[in-house]
């Protein structure tokens, strides 16, 4: 994660800027494209699962919008 915007969905889920993406929407390491899909192709009311590595701390957050 290069950046993460304040207020955003990803800052409301606590990702944070230097977190690295290891799984969104089942789709084991994604690239920033498929990334960048995931989230925006999120339905209203929808929600997705994103596990995250911070360090060595791994972590499964959720995304809703």
């Amino acid at each position: 994660v290069l950046s993460v915007q304040p207020q955003s969905r990803a800052a409301l889920a606590a990702i944070r800027e230097g977190d690295v993406v290891t799984v969104v929407d089942g789709q084991s390491a994604p690239t920033p494209a498929q990334t960048m899909r995931a989230f925006a192709s999120l339905p209203p009311g929808g929600s997705l699962l994103v596990a995250i590595t911070r360090g060595d701390e791994h972590r499964v957050v959720v995304i809703k919008k």
